[in-house]
C-alpha cells in the first residue's frame, strides 16, 4: 500500500512539472524575437558613419533612445581625426556618444584636420581618386563580410540595407512557397520598405551592390534601394553571393533601375571567400579608387625611433586603431622590450617568426613585444608586423613612449 501511495505522489508531482514548464512559455515561437533583435513593442534606427574619405566603419542599429556605441576611429593618412559630426560639413554639431540619444536614422561625419599644423580643418582635397561606396544587403550573414572586405580595401563607406520589417528564418524558407521572401521574389512590382535613409548619395562617385541570390535573381530589396536615389552618371558595381547559383542575370536585371550609371560586369563569390580574392577583383577593375592604405607605426622616445609595418591581421588593425598611444615600456629578458595595449584579437593573427626586429602580441600577458634579438616560436605568440627602420633602437628604449600612424 505504500509503495501505491508513493508512486501515485511521484505521478502528480511529475504530472504538475510539466504544467508549469508549459505554462511558463506561450509563446509558440519560443520567446525569440525576429533574427534581427526586433519586436513588435521596440523600434530600431540605423546609424551610418560617413568616414569622408577615411577607412570605413560598419554602420550600426541602436534601440530607440539609446546611445550610440563608439566606433573605432577611422584613419585618413595626413589627417587627425577630430570626431563625429551631424552636419555632412563636419565642421559643427560634434556627436557626444556619452549623452546624445538615437531617436531616428541618421548619418554621422568624421571631421579631419591637417596633421602638419592641426590649426586648419581643410575640405577633403580633390586628389582625382573616385568616392566609393559598397551597400550590401545580407539577410543571413553570408554577403556582409564580402562588402566589408571591398570598403577596406576601397577606402569605401559602408552602409548596410537593412529591411524596414526584418526578415525572420520563417521568411527566408525556400521550400514554403508562402514564404515571404518567396512570394516577393515572385510579385514584379513587390519593394520591401528599407530603414532609414542614406545621406548625400550624390558625393559618391562609384557604388558597389552587394547582395544574396534568390531564386536567381537579386532580392526585391535591392530594387527599391535603386528606385530611392539618383545614379546617374555614376558607377555601378554589383556582386553577389551563392553556395551553388551564379550571377545569371541578377545583375543585368537591375540595369533598368539606373538606367543612366554606368555598370560594370558584376561577380559571383563563393560564401565565405577570402578578402585577398576581393582584393584581387578590385584591382581588376581599374576604377582609379582609393586603396587600402599601409599602416606603418612609429615607436619614439627622445630622439630614438623605431618604424614598423603592420600586417593585415584584426590584431595589428586593432592596435593600429588605438592610436595614438602613450604608454611605459620595460625591458623583458635579454631580447625583448614589451608594452601593454588594450586586448587583442588574434583568431586571424599568424604566429611569430623571425628574429630582430619582429613585432609579436603575446596573448597570455597582452603584452606587445618589440624583439631586438632571435626568440624561440611559441602557439601563443602572433605575429603584427615587420621593422621598416630603427632595429638599433629597441634596446635603448626605456620609460614613456609615443606610438603614432604614419
Amino acid at each position: 500500500m505504500k509503495k501505491k501511495n508513493l508512486f501515485t505522489v511521484l505521478l502528480m508531482f511529475i504530472v504538475c512539472m510539466a504544467m508549469l514548464l508549459v505554462g511558463c512559455n506561450n509563446d509558440p515561437t519560443g520567446g525569440d524575437n525576429d533574427n534581427n533583435g526586433n519586436d513588435d513593442t521596440h523600434t530600431y534606427y540605423t546609424v551610418t558613419f560617413d568616414s569622408n574619405g577615411g577607412s570605413a566603419i560598419e554602420s550600426q542599429r541602436i534601440l530607440e533612445g539609446n546611445t550610440a556605441r563608439r566606433p573605432n576611429v577611422p584613419v585618413y593618412g595626413g589627417y587627425d581625426f577630430t570626431g563625429w559630426y551631424k552636419d555632412d560639413a563636419a565642421t559643427n554639431d560634434l556627436w557626444n556618444f556619452d549623452t546624445d540619444r538615437v531617436n531616428s536614422d541618421l548619418t554621422l561625419y568624421a571631421g579631419w584636420e591637417l596633421t602638419s599644423d592641426g590649426s586648419e580643418k581643410p575640405d577633403i582635397p580633390d586628389d582625382g581618386q573616385k568616392n566609393v561606396l559598397v551597400a550590401y544587403f545580407s539577410a543571413t550573414g553570408n554577403t556582409e563580410p564580402l562588402a566589408r572586405f571591398a570598403a577596406e580595401v576601397t577606402g569605401g563607406t559602408l552602409y548596410e540595407i537593412v529591411p524596414k520589417i526584418p526578415y525572420t528564418a520563417a521568411d527566408l524558407d525556400y521550400t514554403d512557397n508562402s514564404s515571404r521572401a518567396n512570394r516577393e521574389q515572385s510579385n514584379p512590382d513587390s519593394r520591401p520598405e528599407i530603414s532609414g535613409r542614406l545621406d548625400n548619395i550624390e558625393r559618391y562617385d562609384i557604388v558597389f551592390i552587394g547582395y544574396p541570390i534568390w531564386h536567381g535573381q537579386a532580392p526585391k530589396i535591392i530594387y527599391t534601394f535603386l528606385e530611392s536615389y539618383d545614379f546617374d552618371g555614376k558607377t555601378i558595381v554589383p556582386f553577389c553571393t551563392s553556395a551553388s547559383s551564379g550571377l545569371g542575370s541578377s545583375a543585368s536585371n537591375l540595369h533598368a533601375f539606373a538606367s543612366d550609371a554606368d555598370w560594370k560586369d558584376g561577380r559571383r563569390f563563393a560564401i565565405g571567400t577570402n578578402k585577398s580574392t576581393i582584393a584581387s577583383w578590385v584591382d581588376g577593375l581599374n576604377l582609379n579608387i582609393q586603396k587600402e592604405q599601409e599602416m606603418k607605426i612609429s615607436i619614439k622616445s627622445g630622439n630614438l625611433e623605431i618604424i614598423y609595418l603592420l600586417n593585415d591581421s584584426k590584431a595589428a588593425k586593432e592596435l593600429y586603431e588605438q592610436l595614438p598611444l602613450i604608454v611605459a615600456v620595460e625591458p623583458f629578458s635579454n631580447n625583448e622590450i614589451i608594452f601593454y595595449p588594450e586586448k587583442l584579437d588574434t583568431s586571424d593573427a599568424p604566429f611569430a617568426k623571425g628574429g630582430a626586429g619582429s613585432l609579436a602580441y603575446y596573448a597570455p600577458w597582452g603584452d606587445v613585444v618589440l624583439f631586438y634579438g632571435s626568440f624561440n616560436e611559441s602557439s601563443s605568440l602572433f605575429e603584427l608586423g615587420k621593422i621598416v627602420s630603427g632595429v638599433e633602437n629597441i634596446k635603448n628604449l626605456s620609460g614613456t613612449v609615443t606610438i603614432t600612424a604614419c
